[in-house]
C-alpha cells in the first residue's frame, strides 16, 4: 500500500511539472519538499 502511495505521489509529481503554471508550483513546491 505504501508502494502505491509513493507511486501515486511521483506520478502527479511528474505530472503537475507539466500542468502546473509556474507561479502556483512555486507556491506549492515548499509544501510538497519538506524543508531540510
Amino acid at each position: 500500500m505504501f508502494a502505491q502511495i509513493l507511486f501515486a505521489a511521483l506520478f502527479l509529481a511528474l505530472a503537475g511539472r507539466l500542468l502546473v503554471p509556474q507561479p502556483l508550483r512555486a507556491k506549492l513546491l515548499p509544501l510538497l519538499r519538506p524543508a531540510r
